[in-house]
This record gives structure tokens, C-alpha cells and sequence, in this order.
């Protein structure tokens, strides 16, 4: 997130893939735009790095008031949500919108896209953070991104090997269960959640 903007942080990045290369000419090397890798952020990439081998990389958290409920919102919300939630409809369709300018610069210079994070919080109402997982891999795999889903075994919001049920048997406040964060959760892992489930199909496909 550059202070001044993305001419800014191209300039730095520009000095640290020319420091990379210096010593490693074959590497793949990440960027990701700034502020943060938002989809939005690709709105203001003019023209590609002066390299070879990059891959451009973003991070979908759109809408944060779903994904991020309990953490940066604080009003539960499903997804996809209804016209009359406070922020309106969302679903499979508002989130390929929001992936339009990613798709306007592969359309611009055809280069590859990957996903690096992408998720949302377990403790969504009614299952639905595995709904919006399911529909953003459809469009990601639609697109022809890679991706990475986050995460594994870090932040207990984010994890896939919990059930979204473990969080509903806490009470909620502003949108956040309450007292999960203070138990140990290694032993209410699983390897047959929605989510679990739903990357090893996709993971599957990788075999050939």
C-alpha cells in the first residue's frame, strides 16, 4: 500500500525484482498491484513491468462486509445476501463484476492472473461461507486463474478443517462468536467439511 499511489510502489518493486534478477535470471516472480492487491487496483496498471516471467496476483475478499464479518463489519450477513441487506444484493454476479478490471488488464496484455488469497470468515451464517468459496473458484476457474485458498491451519476464521458449525455453538456479538478464540481447535479439525470437500475436487483436476 504505497503512500503515493502505484507509480510509487512500481518504482520500489521495480528495484527489487532488478535486485532478484541480479542474482536469480529464471524464477517466476509474484506482483501484486497496490493498495493491496484489490481487484480495483488493477485499474491503475498502464503497462506491464519491464521483465519477463511475472505473474500478476491479486487478493478477492469483495464484499469485506461479508467476508470480513466479525472483523472489519459488524453486522452478520449471508451469502449471497438479498436486496433488502445493507449493502444490497450479492451474489455469483456481483462478484464477477468486481473482477472487471482484472479482466479488462488480461484482456489489455494477456498476461497469467493467480489468486493469492481469497476466503471468508467460517462463522458466516447459514453456511454460506462455503457458498461464496464455491462460486469464487467457479469464476476464478472460468477465468483461467490460479488460486490459492486461505488458509491452511493459520487464522482459526479462515480454516477449511473446521466445521462452520463449530462457531454457531457460540454466542454472538457485532457479528463475531465469542470465547472459540481461547480453545485449543487442533482436535475439531476434520478432512470432510463443505470446503475441504469442495478444493479436493478442484485439487483433483491438477493430477493430470
Amino acid at each position: 500500500i504505497a503512500p503515493a499511489g502505484q507509480a510509487q510502489w512500481i518504482r520500489l518493486a521495480t528495484q527489487l525484482i532488478n535486485s532478484i534478477r541480479s542474482v536469480d535470471p529464471d524464477h517466476v516472480i509474484i506482483f501484486e498491484p497496490s493498495p493491496g492487491a484489490i481487484p480495483e487496483s488493477f485499474s491503475t496498471m498502464t503497462a506491464l513491468l519491464p521483465f519477463n516471467n511475472i505473474v500478476y496476483s491479486l487478493h478477492d475478499y469483495e464484499p469485506y462486509q461479508f467476508t470480513h464479518q466479525g472483523i472489519l463489519y459488524f453486522t452478520s450477513l449471508t451469502y449471497p445476501s438479498a436486496s433488502t441487506s445493507y449493502i444490497g444484493e450479492v451474489d455469483q454476479t456481483t462478484l464477477s463484476n468486481q473482477l472487471t478490471p482484472v479482466r479488462q488488464f488480461v484482456a489489455q496484455f494477456n498476461v497469467p492472473i493467480y489468486v493469492g488469497e481469497f476466503g471468508a470468515v467460517r462463522w458466516a451464517p447459514n453456511s454460506s461461507s462455503n457458498d461464496y468459496v464455491s462460486d469464487s473458484i467457479a469464476l476464478f476457474e472460468t477465468e483461467g486463474y490460479s488460486w490459492t485458498y486461505h488458509a491452511w491451519r493459520n487464522y482459526q476464521g479462515w480454516d477449511a478443517e473446521l466445521r462452520e458449525s463449530f462457531f454457531y455453538q457460540f454466542p454472538y456479538v457485532k457479528a463475531m462468536p465469542q470465547g472459540w478464540s481461547d480453545l485449543s481447535t487442533a482436535n475439531d479439525r476434520v478432512d470432510d467439511t463443505d470446503t475441504i470437500l469442495l478444493l479436493e475436487q478442484y485439487f483433483s483436476l491438477n493430477a493430470r
